[in-house]
């Protein structure tokens, strides 16, 4: 047991101060204990009208008993529900939210993640490989470094920068600011897709290209793509400094749509954009051939990142919060 353990003997000392009417602070302050530290034993283990030191004693050395079950192999049709969502592309953290909503078994992402990464089966058997959008082999460290490789262009003249983007758009008070970017299939088929985020709701459009990603190609998906957005949602477009947009001007007339750039070798200006694009490597790997997939291709895999519940939404889905922003 860890040394900062409550023990029986400060059990026992917690239900006496409760039967004799004491508060948590004035209980702590007796024990030498951080007031939360009783608060949190007290509510977890009855309240002040069932404590019981002996009974929260068990349950505590019931659930400090180590080596624990792993739970998805204790309730293996919790298992198949998870392996079941991951297989559909649903992230760890969206499996556990639609688990909780269900009102059944419960599980939280560090569970999922750890059955995927662990060298034992965990009640899982598919390989993170396959199911996580990140395809990585190892887990990293949150503070891992990634390099990313940027390609550049001359827009020539007169462009904004992302500096002159309105502070609405800046901090996602206003609905209707997207991001984009190219994603490149394989060298050799020149295949590409544009990508679309907006910057309030997430909602991520993919377009793919007919061809060969050039300017001219570019600038009619751009303006097929926003044709179909409603005007109330077209506020501005940020896109970094690529040849693709060579024609930027001509699409910045006919859409009446304000563009900004990010500055050089700054990907992480577009965050929202840069996300989303790295998702969809979950289904159009780096040097895969783009053009060998369809449109409907393309918007199955928008369809789960837009419909799996995001934590940043407060555990909304993008589609749900684009609706309620176009209504606005």
């Amino acid at each position: 047991m860890a040394p900062n353990a409550l023990r029986l003997e400060e059990r026992e000392e917690i239900r006496a101060g409760i039967e004799a009417g004491r508060s948590a602070a004035s209980i702590a302050r007796g024990l030498g204990r951080n007031r939360s530290t009783v608060s949190r034993e007290i509510r977890r283990n009855g309240g002040r009208d069932g404590y019981r030191a002996v009974r929260a004693q068990r349950r505590c050395d019931r659930r400090r008993r180590r080596p624990k079950p792993f739970k998805l192999v204790v309730y293996p049709d919790l298992g198949r529900h998870v392996e079941a969502g991951l297989r559909r592309g649903f992230s760890p953290s969206a499996i556990a939210v639609l688990l909780k909503a269900s009102g059944g078994p419960r599980v939280v992402h560090e569970t999922i993640y750890r059955a995927l990464y662990s060298p034992v089966f965990r009640g899982v058997g598919v390989l993170p490989r396959n199911c996580l959008r990140t395809r990585r082999r190892r887990r990293h460290h949150r503070n891992h470094n990634r390099h990313a490789i940027v390609a550049f262009g001359r827009l020539g003249s007169g462009f904004r920068l992302i500096d002159e983007r309105p502070e609405t758009a800046q901090d996602r008070r206003e609905s209707g600011h997207w991001e984009g970017d190219l994603l490149l299939g394989s060298r050799s088929s020149g295949s590409a897709m544009i990508t679309l985020v907006e910057r309030s709701s997430r909602l991520l459009i993919a377009k793919k290209l007919p061809n060969r990603f050039s300017s001219f190609e570019v600038h009619e998906a751009l303006i097929m793509v926003f044709n179909e957005i409603p005007l109330n949602m077209r506020k501005s477009l940020t896109w970094d400094q690529g040849m693709e947009m060579h024609l930027w001007r001509r699409v910045q007339e006919r859409l009446e749509l304000p563009i900004y750039f990010c500055h050089a070798r700054c990907p992480w200006e577009r965050g929202s954009n840069e996300n989303a694009n790295r998702q969809l490597r979950y289904w159009f790997p780096k040097g895969s051939d783009i053009s060998a997939h369809t449109q409907d291709d393309l918007d199955k895999a928008t369809f789960v990142l837009n419909n799996q519940p995001r934590r940043l939404l407060n555990w909304s889905t993008s589609t749900e919060r684009y609706a309620q922003l176009t209504m606005l």
